[in-house]
């Protein structure tokens, strides 16, 4: 049984609430130049590593909520009845796809940050 957005807690637990994507961002990447330091018998060599990062952004919306009351900018302040999630590295890679604008679907068992 789905719960309504206004009603998510931080607190880790079994929950579902059915939304309407409200809109998403593209997959953003990014880079990081990390230094491991790696130390051989006859030398001292650094080498670089490079750390990929991949970011999404979706609004949700409770499913009841008039779709253009809910969207006032790009990616506007979430208010009572919405809610931001963050789609990170693997997890934007499976999931991006399945967030489809003006869809509404259940979503569950994440976690949750106020």
């Amino acid at each position: 049984m789905a719960i309504p957005i206004s009603s998510l807690q931080e607190y880790p637990g079994v929950w579902t609430i059915r939304a309407r994507v409200n809109q998403k961002s593209d997959i953003l990447h990014w880079n990081e130049t990390t230094y491991y330091f790696t130390i051989d018998l006859h030398d001292s060599t650094v080498s670089d590593l490079f750390v990929t990062y991949k970011l999404s952004i979706v609004q949700l919306c409770d499913r009841m909520h008039d779709v253009h009351a809910c969207c006032r900018s790009a990616l506007p302040v979430p208010y009572q009845g919405s809610i931001r999630a963050m789609l990170v590295n693997e997890v934007a890679d499976k999931f991006f796809p399945v967030f489809m604008e003006n869809k509404v679907g259940a979503v569950g068992s994440a976690m949750v940050v106020m």
